[in-house]
């Protein structure tokens, strides 16, 4: 049986830049924190499907949790799989799975602190064939 890795553009192609969401300046509106940078893929390890990535900003040996989402978002909403710390220099994996029938969704979401919002990863497919 193999095991097959699709990634999916959670919110389109416009999410990618932060200029083209970004709202006109308002001195009535509060200032929102800047998202930290969350990257993630997912790569087969000797047998095993390991979703790992990098968090910029300075965000080592925090915490980063990976949520699943059982079918596709936003129907479903996600929770909590596992939950790792990046290493000295940002870095975060953990293993993952695919389910024997269907697919599984999974992002890494970090909490806001030291100035910037809760972020989160893109989002990423696993299945079986």
């Amino acid at each position: 049986m193999k095991i097959r890795i699709a990634s999916i553009l959670a919110t389109g192609a416009l999410a990618l830049s932060p200029l083209a969401l970004s709202p006109v300046a308002d001195a009535s509106a509060p200032d929102k924190a800047p998202a930290r940078n969350v990257t993630s893929k997912v790569v087969k390890v000797k047998g095993h499907l390991v979703f790992k990535g990098h968090v910029s900003d300075d965000y080592n040996r925090k915490q980063v949790i990976i949520q699943r989402a059982t079918c596709k978002p936003p129907k479903c909403n996600f929770k909590t799989y596992a939950s790792t710390k990046t290493s000295s220099a940002g870095k975060y994996s953990a293993r993952v799975g695919a389910p024997a029938r269907g697919s599984w969704y999974f992002r890494a979401k970090v909490k806001a602190s030291g100035g910037f919002a809760t972020s989160y990863s893109g989002v990423w497919r696993t299945y079986r064939i």
